[in-house]
């Protein structure tokens, strides 16, 4: 794996380290909450980051956008 793949890995890891320990307390009632009518809950931005790093960011590392 190059160095600039490492380093992206290392950043992801810490990424989701932090992300973990800010929700993993989380109760259903905060993570259905939103700041306004408009906005997503924190489930669907959670979902989202969720869906960003098991399908695009292996698209990503393999370069293959078909992965």
């Amino acid at each position: 794996m190059s160095e600039k793949l490492e380093t992206i890995k290392a950043f992801t890891q810490v990424g989701l380290n932090r992300l973990e320990r800010a929700t993993k307390d989380l109760t259903p009632d905060q993570l259905d909450w939103k700041s306004c009518s408009e906005a997503n809950t924190v489930r669907n931005i959670l979902t989202h980051v969720s869906q960003e790093m098991h399908i695009y960011l292996p698209r990503i590392f393999k370069g293959d956008w078909s992965y």
